[in-house]
């Protein structure tokens, strides 16, 4: 069973009800294997991306939303996560200065 692409943008964490969502078609995510991933064949053991990102947060990073949808659609589109573009707002670069103990300021 494929789990459903996230609802929520991974930079902004906007809901797609808001503004459009795009999810990654042909990405696989660098990270680790989470419980009821499905692998893509010869990924070794990493787990299909289900990121999703807003058309604003696409627009802001100067990507062309028009041929992304595009590419979407034709299940061709590599997320900005899987080619290691996320801006600095990106939920991947928050938990990683939270993890390395930048996340917090008194």
């Amino acid at each position: 069973v494929t789990r459903a692409p996230s609802k929520f943008c991974h930079v902004c964490a906007r809901t797609g009800a808001r503004l459009g969502l795009i999810s990654c078609t042909g990405g696989v995510a660098a990270t680790t294997r989470s419980r009821g991933d499905v692998k893509k064949e010869g990924s070794k053991g990493r787990a299909q991306c289900r990121k999703s990102f807003c058309t604003q947060c696409l627009e802001d990073a100067a990507c062309d939303v028009r041929e992304i949808s595009l590419l979407a659609r034709r299940r061709e589109w590599s997320c900005l996560h899987c080619q290691k573009l996320c801006s600095e707002r990106a939920k991947c670069k928050r938990n990683k200065t939270k993890a390395q103990g930048g996340g917090a300021r008194h």
